[in-house]
């Protein structure tokens, strides 16, 4: 997909392991107080690792075969599974909105929407992806997440007018969208693989399909045991 297609910018995330990005701090940001009516600017997309790094937790979980997590291929295959859960934190700290837009009819999809049947909305596709790496460096597993694109919570310190929601999607400006640890999906299936130490990879924005101001700052890592 062309990076020209979104209006306004998609940034994400940095590792956790590198250091203050729970500090919310974008360079970028001007003084001028915010207008109601003008998202100007271009969005930049980054973690907070302060509200991740604690939610990471392996959980044992048993799915029937109708569940959405099995329909959807969350997880691997029904019946007990052992997942490792965590929180995915976006705030954008940049200059302007991420403004994606309204979905298309229940039931139809495009490039950038597909609807679930089972949860009976439409998911933002390939927003982001989620990995695990063993010790060698090579990915174990892994899948792309789809999301709902919306303001859940205003960024400190200046509060920004909220825009967006799961009927017309994106992020505004200084505001983060939220998916805690317990929600369906907001998981890795780790059944099967042999207990030790792994590297828990988030990528926002996997394939560069939205145009960004910075793509150096789209990984989270957390080193995980289980």
């Amino acid at each position: 997909m062309p990076r020209g297609l979104v209006a306004l910018v998609l940034v994400v995330a940095v590792s956790a392991g590198c250091g203050d990005n729970a500090r919310l701090v974008d360079a970028a940001i001007d003084a001028e107080p915010d207008a109601p009516d003008r998202p100007r600017g271009v969005p930049d997309l980054q973690f907070m690792a302060g509200r991740m790094v604690d939610t990471v937790q392996t959980s044992f979980e048993s799915f029937l075969a109708d569940n959405c997590a099995v329909v959807e291929h969350c997880v691997n295959a029904e019946g007990p599974r052992r997942l490792l859960r965590f929180a995915t934190v976006i705030a954008n700290l940049g200059t302007g909105d991420l403004a994606v837009g309204e979905p298309p009819l229940p039931g139809e999809n495009n490039q950038w929407f597909v609807w679930s049947q089972c949860h009976m909305h439409h998911h933002f596709v390939n927003f982001a992806s989620y990995e695990l790496y063993d010790r060698a460096g090579h990915m174990v597993t892994g899948r792309k997440q789809a999301f709902c694109l919306e303001d859940d919570e205003a960024v400190p310190p200046i509060i920004a007018p909220t825009r967006y929601s799961c009927l017309n999607q994106g992020i505004s400006r200084r505001w983060a969208d939220v998916y805690g640890a317990g929600l369906p999906c907001q998981f890795i299936d780790t059944t099967g693989l042999p207990s030790g130490q792994y590297t828990l990879r988030v990528v926002v924005n996997p394939n560069s399909d939205l145009t960004e101001t910075d793509y150096t700052n789209n990984v989270f890592t957390k080193i995980v045991t289980f």
